[in-house]
């Protein structure tokens, strides 16, 4: 047998979680197993789980390990739609450890998902990552191909998204009509390690980013990053989005950003709308502090572009270009350190 199926060795037909394992686990997966589930895994398994119909919703129990050897730890096939919540441990070697494939899918995390990648899908994805959780991977904890048609995806994190490349990966095309949405809150972290990594990549579609006061978006290279002109990344922010050799936040497609009081963006640049002739939107809203710490002023469209100055529009030409509304009185809030850069036009 290639992988599990839910044939044997599993509860389902909306089986109750054992009210014993209610007593231990706390108030978070208190819920999640007092809640019915038409699938249950409770046993650890070394190959990987073929999610199999009827059913919908999925629990991984409290003290279950899937880790296959080879291959991803659990798989929802193409067009099936699932609903999972993690207890347990999900890891794989080689691998994602989460793959879905239908046009919805959900995952409830309240404990670990590891592996050479986190949660692969190419769904609508609502995602809640819950506080003292983490998807901790190589590449991507979430690698989201968000369908042309549907609403677009979906994600709370309360816990710990960390990925080499990005901790969150967002892919549509050109023409997808769903709004994305990401909400990172207090003690909440979201980060890319490696050289090039980003804390959130969105290529493509609309996504609205709100980063709360006590929460953190990091990357070695960029905070956030939007990739192209069909990119609209728009984000509010109290907490911290902090970037490497790149800017906390750099923009190619552009969208409003509003950094609140008390709201930290910072990286080798602080925010670089690097296309800004293309969007009258790339509008900044400052009372908190963005600051370019960058020694050379960089200017085109590449990674480190924006680098050394605090808020930087490039290509700038009438009617589009961009506009700063600084809300606070220097030198106590609303603070743009080093220098405001355009390149090519005027502010």
């Amino acid at each position: 047998m290639a992988g599990y199926d839910f044939v044997s060795g599993v509860r389902a037909n909306r089986i109750v979680f054992a009210a014993m394992a209610v007593l231990v686990l706390g108030s978070l997966t208190e819920e999640a197993a007092a809640q019915t589930y038409d699938q249950i895994i409770g046993t650890s398994q070394t190959s990987t789980v073929n999610l199999v119909k009827p059913g919908t919703t999925v629990l991984v129990a409290a003290g279950v390990t899937l880790m296959p050897a080879a291959g991803a730890a659990i798989v929802g096939q193409v067009g099936d739609d699932w609903s999972i919540t993690n207890l347990g441990t999900i890891t794989a070697v080689g691998s994602a450890a989460i793959q879905l494939q239908g046009n919805v899918a959900s995952v409830t995390n309240n404990s670990v998902i590891s592996g050479m990648g986190g949660i692969y899908s190419s769904s609508s994805l609502t995602l809640v990552n819950n506080a003292g959780a983490s998807i901790v991977t190589d590449f991507y904890a979430v690698s989201n191909s968000i369908p042309n048609t549907g609403p677009g995806s979906f994600f709370d994190n309360y816990g710990l998204m960390q990925g080499g490349y990005a901790a969150i990966s967002l892919t549509a095309g050109t023409s997808a009509t769903g709004v994305n949405t990401i909400n990172n809150y207090a003690g909440g972290q979201i980060i890319g390690t490696l050289a090039t990594g980003n804390g959130i990549t969105v290529l493509h579609s609309s996504t609205t980013i709100t980063n709360y006061a006590g929460a953190l978006i990091q990357g070695a290279q960029s905070g956030i990053s939007g990739t192209d002109l069909f990119t609209e990344v728009i984000v509010n922010n109290a907490g911290s989005i902090v970037g490497g050799t790149g800017a906390g936040i750099w923009s190619y497609g552009g969208g409003p950003i509003s950094n609140q009081a008390g709201g930290v963006i910072r990286g080798a640049g602080g925010i670089a709308y690097v296309r800004a002739r293309y969007n009258d939107t790339d509008i900044v809203t400052n009372a908190g502090t963005i600051t370019g710490t960058g020694t050379t002023f960089i200017a085109g469209n590449g990674a480190n572009a924006g680098s050394g100055a605090g808020i930087y529009f490039g290509a700038v030409y009438a009617p589009a270009g961009g506009f700063v509304n600084n809300l606070a009185t220097w030198p106590h809030r609303g603070r743009c350190l080093r220098h405001l850069q355009c390149f090519c036009g005027a502010c």
